[in-house]
């Protein structure tokens, strides 16, 4: 397959593209920092570079593309939420869905599929209730953020791309994520949870979350939105 990847040079999108070239596919990389893989160059891999904002000549990489993976957006946790802090937030997801379903609208092939990055905070605080799919959306910032950033996605089934939201939790791997960052205050013996440490969290290994996007690409039965998470969520203080 020839797949399209936004956002490709992040903590999930690097090791995505990798696992894509593995198995043997395609990858067109949609990025800002175009001069962080150009240096690695691969025949399977081709490389633009966009402002997630305009169109422009990146919208070249979209001809012909059997698949559109969307994980561009700026980091949820690398900052305090202040009000300019939630517009880049939102800016960062809703606006460049946006424009990438407005790209591929004036394509002469639609994709088969687009898969489209959002987050279980869609529910709100779910206390200690169990949600599935089917469950409604809460209230609060992210749950306005992601009910949004759904939207434009879903756009895109207009006209007959397979729409799949990846309502993910949160995602562990040492080597970035949210382990990435609690791993330093535990080597400084300063680590411990969050309080108040009884709350829930729906987590997923980076690894089975790759094979969750791999699995939803050719999986045609699939559409609409998917719980990123493990099957059991655990404790903070677990």
């Amino acid at each position: 397959m020839n797949i399209v990847v936004a956002g490709g040079t992040g903590f999930i999108g690097q090791a995505l593209c990798a696992a894509l070239l593995h198995s043997g596919h395609r990858v067109s990389l949609l990025t800002r920092h175009a001069g962080q893989v150009l240096h690695r160059p691969d025949a399977r891999v081709n490389v633009a570079e966009w402002n997630a904002r305009d169109m422009g000549p990146w919208e070249e990489l979209l001809e012909g593309a059997d698949a559109v993976v969307n994980l561009a957006g700026a980091p949820i946790a690398d900052g305090r939420w202040t009000d300019e802090r939630k517009r880049l937030l939102t800016e960062s997801r809703v606006l460049t869905t946006r424009l990438l379903v407005k790209a591929l609208s004036r394509r002469s092939s639609n994709p088969p599929v687009f898969i489209s990055a959002s987050g279980i905070g869609y529910y709100g605080a779910s206390d200690d209730r169990l949600l599935d799919e089917g469950a409604a959306r809460g209230t609060g910032f992210l749950a306005d953020l992601c009910l949004a950033w759904e939207a434009e996605a879903m756009s895109a089934a207009e006209f007959g791309t397979r729409v799949v939201l990846l309502r993910t939790g949160m995602v562990l791997e040492a080597d970035g994520g949210a382990l990435g960052k609690m791993l330093l205050p535990f080597r400084l013996f300063a680590g411990g949870p969050i309080m108040p440490g009884t709350q829930w969290v729906s987590w997923i290994h980076r690894s089975d979350h790759i094979g969750l996007i791999q699995w939803a690409l050719t999986t045609t039965a699939v559409c609409g939105p998917i719980n990123a998470v493990a099957p059991e969520p655990v404790r903070m203080n677990t």
